[in-house]
């Protein structure tokens, strides 16, 4: 029977069940963990010790995976969780999405949101439609669910702005590598806030929902009274607009579109990996 063998031990509510016992060669057992409410780490935790199973026999290998527990704010594969897909395979990890632990630009200097690289020396605001990526678009209609698909909408700008330096604009910004992976994409303004200005349906995986309302990670990693750029473009003026978000507490927070050329921080989001 599989046992934790190093700290910290497995959470509270969290059990292992098994059907190994005495097994012929080659034969196979399954070993489950079935989590519980409390995670393996403090939410917020920047370096979260996963618990390790030592897994073995009388004649076998000794095999050690590790195991994570998460909830939101649950630091996991380059961020803070705060979307969780669990209706994926029990043999795979959890689903979900998590935002990035640092601005991938920040407040001093900004980014603008659009840029045609002005013959590719400098950032120079572009005002153009990127077509099917404000919050009314569907694939039905576009390209993309505008408003909840931040993936989606930055392939779709960054390829609109193909051969414009990734630094000069806001989606550009989200293909750096940043904690080792190179999968972050520009979140659409539900994705950030969720906030009804924007068509945001409400119970939406949103970071101001599930970071900052419910206290799981400190406001000091999402900075308040700052406005953080969205991929959505604002649909009653595209050519101009996107939205943005401003985190807050206490039911303050704001989604609101701004002109394109305005310099603001950039925090990314990624898929988490199965």
């Amino acid at each position: 029977m599989p046992s934790p063998t190093t700290s910290p031990a497995l959470p509270s509510g969290t059990n292992l069940s098994s059907t190994c016992s005495t097994l012929a060669p080659g034969a196979t057992c399954t070993i489950t963990v079935t989590p519980g409410n409390a995670p393996s780490a403090a939410q917020g935790n920047t370096a979260p010790v996963p618990v390790t199973l030592s897994v073995g026999g009388s004649n076998t290998n000794l095999l050690t995976p590790t195991v994570q527990v998460l909830t939101h704010g649950s630091v996991y594969q380059g961020g803070y969780v705060f979307g969780i897909d669990d209706t994926t395979p029990v043999t795979g990890n959890v689903g979900g999405k998590v935002a990035a632990l640092n601005d991938a630009v920040g407040l001093a200097p900004g980014v603008i949101w659009s840029s045609n690289g002005n013959s590719g020396t400098t950032p120079d605001v572009a005002y153009n439609v990127v077509p099917g990526v404000d919050e009314l678009s569907t694939p039905a209609l576009g390209r993309c669910n505008g408003g909840t698909d931040g993936a989606c909408n930055t392939n779709e700008i960054t390829t609109f702005y193909t051969g414009v330096n990734h630094t000069y604009y806001a989606a550009g910004a989200c293909r750096a590598t940043q904690s080792g992976y190179s999968d972050w994409y520009l979140p659409a303004v539900c994705e950030l806030g969720g906030q009804a200005s924007a068509g945001c349906a409400p119970g939406g995986a949103s970071m101001q929902a599930n970071l900052i309302d419910n206290g799981a990670v400190n406001v000091a990693a999402l900075p308040t009274a700052v406005n953080y750029w969205s991929s959505t473009p604002r649909n009653g003026n595209p050519n101009f607009d996107a939205w943005v978000h401003r985190f807050a507490t206490m039911g303050g927070a704001v989604s609101t579109g701004i002109d394109k050329s305005t310099t603001l921080p950039v925090r990314c989001v990624r898929a988490l990996t199965l």
